[in-house]
């Protein structure tokens, strides 16, 4: 693959240049901010879809505990970032990548805080209104194949996140998963099998604790 890598010094300039090449103008209506110290590997091939009314906040400080650490943003060829109206943001440290031909698609007001990683080796959904709390890892693969007998037996599987899902601090998300509408995964919590709906998991591995529950955000 043919990457960009871009560590330009102005970065007025950088932003300018990415709204123009996945927006075709700088549209406020539908913005790409980053912030200056955000590394970006972005195959030639690569989208970035944004609605208008839709907004991408990447590598910005937004929480008085966000870590001051590197925040990467790699889109290998044919790979897309989707959102929707209205924000999403991405705060700082955060690691995403979207492997070749999958996509990752965000929700409107959805909040990913500091030190999340995300790899999209195949396609991961996150719904709209969602937490996902420091330390975070959602992962759609196992980053190498395992072979027996001349096979593959780790095939990469595609995540689901509904609307309103709240993952916990260092919470690990793995292939092949999907969480329900309105679910809380604890702090820790390892999920290998698919989270009801208004339920709550935790453990490793993550075993239901709660259901027919629901969250809101604090003031």
């Amino acid at each position: 693959m043919n990457k960009l890598k871009f560590l330009l010094p102005h970065h007025f300039l950088r932003l300018l240049y990415i709204n123009f090449r996945y927006n075709g103008m700088l549209d406020r209506r539908r913005l790409i901010l980053m912030d200056g110290d955000v590394e970006l590997k972005l195959g030639k091939t690569s989208k970035i879809s944004i609605p208008k009314g839709g907004r991408l906040d990447f590598g910005n400080i937004v929480h008085e505990f966000s870590h001051r650490s590197n925040t990467k943003l790699i889109l290998e060829d044919e790979a897309t970032l989707a959102l929707e109206e209205d924000w999403t943001i991405v705060d700082k440290g955060c690691v995403v990548y979207v492997g070749n031909g999958k996509k990752l698609s965000i929700g409107s007001r959805t909040y990913i805080s500091s030190n999340v990683k995300i790899l999209a080796h195949d396609n991961i959904s996150i719904g709209k209104n969602c937490m996902i709390a420091s330390g975070v890892q959602i992962f759609s693969g196992d980053g190498h194949p395992i072979y027996q007998d001349g096979a593959c037996i780790n095939p990469d599987a595609p995540v689901v996140l509904e609307d309103n899902v709240w993952l916990g601090s260092r919470a690990l998300i793995l292939k092949g998963v999907k969480v329900g509408e309105g679910a809380i995964v604890a702090a820790g919590a390892v999920v290998t099998k698919d989270v009801p709906s208004h339920s709550i998991a935790a453990g490793n591995p993550a075993k239901i604790i709660k259901q027919n529950i629901s969250w809101r955000e604090s003031a």
